[in-house]
């Protein structure tokens, strides 16, 4: 893979650690869910920005939730894609 790092012009150690992982992740293709937690500030948000478009360029399916109805309205204006609670998530499955 490695394709997914072209989507950010910086990372810190942290984040390429997490993009790493959500490389592997994505290629296993056996798990179904990803979660991406971390402290404020340490670029949660910066990095759903790029992980969106690439999983738009491989034309994946993704939902962006957060457990906070503030984390989700941050998502959504940030990076430009609808998010969701998580709750409103599994009770609109």
């Amino acid at each position: 893979m490695g394709k997914l790092r072209k989507y950010f012009e910086y990372l810190t150690g942290d984040q390429e650690r997490a993009v790493d992982f959500l490389e592997r992740f994505i290629k296993s293709r056996s798990h179904n869910c990803f979660i991406l937690q971390g402290y404020a500030g340490t670029g949660k948000t910066f990095l759903i920005s790029g992980i969106v478009k690439f999983l738009k360029s491989l034309g994946m399916k993704f939902i962006l939730m957060s457990p906070t109805g503030r984390g989700a309205s941050v998502i959504t204006e940030k990076v430009g894609e609808q998010a969701w609670t998580i709750h409103r998530t599994i009770y609109n499955f």
